[in-house]
């Protein structure tokens, strides 16, 4: 994903998109083991979910301009929503395997998008047409 990241944006705006998600997979174990889980392969599965969803948030915050800032944030926001109840319900499950994966998407996309105004910084230098 890096590569691609940086190819589109540069290394500077590459690494500014990229670290809202890779922050997330990094804060979500740790929390998670503060909340007394151990980690195991359901939460594995779960971080490389968060690391995709948390790149396409922070590619719509990277791409937008200042004039649609609210309007991206918005979007976003409305996905986060349909994601938390998609996979974050998962976390009351009774199942084990289940509840783990789902308890690491409730915090992972959580943090995913509390993170993700940070990749506006990668636009600086970007060219973005008005459609």
């Amino acid at each position: 994903m890096l590569l691609l990241l940086v190819w589109r944006y540069g290394w500077r705006g590459g690494l500014w998109t990229m670290s809202p998600p890779a922050a997330a997979v990094v804060l979500t174990p740790a929390l998670l083991s503060l909340a007394g889980q151990g980690i195991t392969f359901f939460h594995a599965m779960a971080l490389l979910l968060i690391l995709s969803i948390g790149v396409d948030y922070a590619i719509f915050c990277a791409e937008t301009t200042k004039e649609h800032r609210s309007v991206a944030l918005v979007a976003i926001w409305l996905a986060v929503l349909t994601t938390l109840l998609s996979f974050g319900l998962l976390a009351f499950s009774s199942v084990r395997g289940v509840q783990s994966f789902g308890l690491t998407m409730l915090i992972g996309v959580t943090l995913s998008f509390l993170l993700a105004p940070l990749a506006g910084r990668a636009n600086k230098n970007l060219n973005v047409q008005e459609y």
